[in-house]
């Protein structure tokens, strides 16, 4: 009995050990990822604080682009996937076993990414500033005088119920 449980205990470690070696080789694979990447990344001043390649150990390491990209490696630890979170779910844009192609890939993948982000930013700024000035300048400031004091005299009039029903005034 005592050589099965040992037995058992000895598999289990080397199961173990074949885990965190893959685990290490695929963290491995994508710190070179990550060092073939980083020059074109830090020279790009549009996606400095939004394209950041951090790499994060785990049960699946992960090359972060982005909040939400990412690049992992497949079970068999032979291809590379640039995976994104959507509302959908994960989807795999691309998986290749090929490093400089991913890595050709991935920079224009971040290209289209800072464009993408560029233009969302200047829509926000196009979009916000007719609201701003309607919001200013299309209500009478007599009128915003007049809510903030209903507000203020609503909420002393509860104050003051409240004091009432609990006996404390």
């Amino acid at each position: 009995m005592q050589a099965e449980i040992r037995r058992a205990r000895e598999l289990q470690a080397a199961s173990h050990e074949a885990q965190l070696s893959a685990r290490d080789m695929a963290a491995m694979r994508l710190l070179a990822v990550k060092q073939e990447l980083a020059p074109f990344v830090e020279s790009l001043p549009e996606v400095r604080g939004f394209i950041e390649l951090s790499l994060t150990g785990g049960e699946t390491p992960r090359l972060w682009l982005d909040f939400i990209s990412y690049v992992v490696m497949s079970p068999d630890q032979q291809h590379w996937r640039l995976v994104q979170d959507t509302a959908e779910g994960r989807e795999v844009i691309f998986e290749t076993d090929n490093l400089d192609e991913l890595v050709e890939f991935l920079r224009k993948f971040v290209a289209h990414r800072a464009v993408q982000r560029e233009r969302l930013l200047h829509s926000d700024e196009l979009s916000a500033r007719p609201l701003l000035k309607t919001v200013s300048s299309g209500v009478p400031q007599a009128l915003m005088w007049m809510a903030w004091l209903a507000g203020l005299a609503t909420g002393a009039f509860a104050l003051l119920a409240w004091l009432m029903a609990t006996g404390r005034l």
